[in-house]
């Protein structure tokens, strides 16, 4: 009887594809895709909050094998192929790239990447190692207090990088130092937009409804009036360079595009 059971599960494992005890860890066919890491580690400096792993990929096989598709595990990493689908010849080879974007984050953790393929599914691992410093400490008590005074970006220590270089200025220069010092911070924080990728429309008085009300987040409200620091003109003269620099997009990308 216990012969016949083991004989039952070997042949359930065999037809469905299922590993067993017998037979696990064995891979009954290779991926034709080999690359010259499955992970890869990177430890970070003081001033860094991204970084471009590359990963290099041959086809080892006979036959044609078409990439598909790379999927990140999270939204703070952007992958990239040389064209999507991508097919790779019998001994051809390629780099593929993907940038981690780890500002707030300290500490070592894993990011995966999936290579969808005509072969099969790979994993591919990137590990990172953020220090902890100072400055990332002072910047993530400086988004816990904006959470819950969006004002206090004008206050107290805050002014001298965010009020004090502004004051007095207005279009490109007053951009430069009230908008670019978060929107386009090498730290810029998740939940603060790129000005340059909002996949919506813009128009004037959307830009002026913003920069005088502030918004949800961290996006403070800039008008006197309302606790900001900016008079009517200055606002008038930002919403004017912000509707040029900044055109409303012709398309909308749906989100899975972005």
């Amino acid at each position: 009887m216990r012969r016949f059971v083991i004989q039952l599960a070997m042949t359930l494992s065999f037809l469905l594809g299922v590993p067993s005890a017998f037979g696990a860890g064995r891979q009954t066919s290779a991926n034709p895709l080999v690359w010259d890491a499955m992970t890869k580690k990177y430890s970070a400096t003081e001033t860094e909050a991204k970084h471009e792993f590359i990963f290099t990929v041959k086809n080892s096989g006979n036959n044609e094998v078409i990439i598909r598709a790379v999927q990140p595990s999270c939204g703070c990493t952007i992958a990239k192929l040389p064209k999507t689908p991508w097919p790779l010849q019998p001994g051809e080879s390629g780099d593929v790239s993907a940038v981690v974007n780890f500002d707030e984050k300290t500490g070592t953790f894993t990011k995966l990447l999936t290579v969808v393929s005509t072969a099969g599914n790979q994993i591919l691992n990137m590990e990172l190692s953020v220090p902890v410093t100072e400055a990332s400490m002072n910047r993530a008590k400086n988004r816990e207090t904006s959470i819950t005074n969006r004002q206090a970006v004008f206050q107290q220590d805050c002014a001298k990088c965010h009020v004090q270089p502004a004051i007095g200025k207005t279009g490109e220069d007053l951009y430069k130092a009230a908008c670019a010092i978060c929107h386009e911070s090498p730290h810029r924080a998740s939940m603060v937009p790129a000005l340059n990728d909002l996949n919506k429309k813009t128009y004037p008085t959307y830009w002026k409804y913003w920069m005088v009300n502030g918004g949800h987040h961290l996006m403070p409200a800039f008008a006197k009036t309302k606790g900001g620091f900016l008079t009517d003109e200055q606002i008038d003269s930002l919403v004017t360079y912000l509707d040029k620099k900044f055109p409303s997009p012709s398309v909308i990308k749906p989100f899975s595009e972005k």
